[in-house]
């Protein structure tokens, strides 16, 4: 069984000059899993000009943003495209796990963006 975190990250648009919060995935699948289809590695600007790593914070340069299912340009899923995203999800074999996303969001650990949840798929 495979797990993934799904998140909620801050995105700088630069062509559009705009903060979207994008669904993320923690990263990247398997060169066979299904969900690359709704997959696209990107590279992160930084959401400020005074945003600045450390040895043990890193900035974080890149990563795998979730993209609309059926988007004909590849348009960027946002949280209002919550929905859509768990449709496609279950479709394709996947299967939310409220029971993970309930203890990490009710416990006392943290990570550093917000879940959104976290799906399992079998290894076939």
């Amino acid at each position: 069984m495979e797990t993934y975190s799904l998140l909620s990250i801050p995105f700088y648009k630069s062509v559009q000059q705009c903060y979207v919060k994008a669904i993320a995935l923690d990263r990247m699948p398997g060169p066979n899993e299904p969900i690359n289809k709704i997959i696209r590695r990107v590279r992160y600007e930084k959401l400020s000009p005074f945003q600045e790593g450390t040895e043990c914070h890193p900035l974080k340069t890149c990563g795998n943003i979730v993209i609309k299912p059926g988007s004909q340009c590849g348009e960027m899923a946002n949280l209002d495209d919550i929905p859509l995203i768990f449709t496609w999800l279950m479709q394709n074999g996947y299967q939310i796990d409220t029971s993970i996303t309930q203890m990490i969001n009710q416990g006392e650990v943290r990570m550093s963006s917000p879940i959104i949840g976290f799906i399992t798929k079998k290894i076939q």
